[in-house]
């Protein structure tokens, strides 16, 4: 398990953790990536944004899993904002990341053959909308 801030923020070079203001403690994560890059181990990190309790979805909310990068949608102006700008746009969209544990483990269990899709991976996850306009 990893955090969402351990993943590719698209259009930079950046990943969240390494970002002004976000807490010291979640380097901790980027340590324990490093680590199992350097293995030969077959892993894949779950990386969610904050884990709530479980609860009901309607049909039309369908969970969002993407590899190595953020699963929600980034503007490609983010390249021209300063780290700080930066930090301060993913936190203000920091809801967007939150994902209900049950989900997750879900997520775990359906992808744990050797392997598979998320073979030495990051894993993000957000809840999207199939309600088009949003």
């Amino acid at each position: 398990m990893g955090g969402a801030g351990l993943l590719d923020i698209p259009f930079t070079n950046l990943i969240g953790n390494n970002l002004p203001g976000f807490p010291p403690e979640y380097r901790n994560h980027n340590r324990n990536f490093e680590r199992l890059q350097q293995t030969g181990l077959d892993w894949s990190m779950m990386c969610p944004g904050t884990m709530m309790d479980s609860r009901e979805h309607p049909d039309s909310v369908h969970l969002h899993i993407t590899t190595e990068t953020l699963p929600v949608p980034i503007s490609e102006t983010i390249k021209a904002y300063s780290e700080a700008e930066i930090a301060g746009h993913l936190f203000s969209r920091f809801q967007e990341l939150n994902v209900a544990y049950d989900d997750v483990a879900k997520c775990m269990l359906d992808h744990l053959e050797l392997g598979g899709a998320f073979k030495r991976k990051r894993v993000g996850l957000a809840y999207q909308s199939n309600i088009t306009g949003r």
